[in-house]
């Protein structure tokens, strides 16, 4: 993944949503367990394919499933994206 410099030019299935995942360290408590995990905050889409019509570049996913996660590590600085069908996206704002 260290060789793609841009991904917005990314080619994905026509029913996907490719957004970069803005990722929060937080204390949550499950059961018998209290250490720090990783979750994500929001996602920022960068792309979607050509027959989702009503999500553009820029919007804001707050609630989603069936994601496929990828973690990139770009000027020594990790970042996390998911590769996202368009009906496991159950809540977005429209920038």
């Amino acid at each position: 993944m260290e060789r793609v410099k841009d991904f917005s030019k990314m080619v994905i299935k026509p029913n996907d949503v490719l957004a970069q995942v803005k990722v929060s360290n937080s204390s949550i408590i499950l059961a018998g367990d209290s250490e720090k995990q990783k979750t994500y905050d929001h996602a920022v889409v960068i792309k979607v394919g050509e027959e989702v019509k009503d999500i553009i570049p820029g919007d804001i996913i707050l609630d989603m499933k069936g994601a496929v996660g990828y973690t990139v590590k770009k000027n020594g600085i990790e970042e996390s994206y998911a590769l996202i069908p368009r009906f496991g996206i159950n809540i977005l704002v429209h920038a």
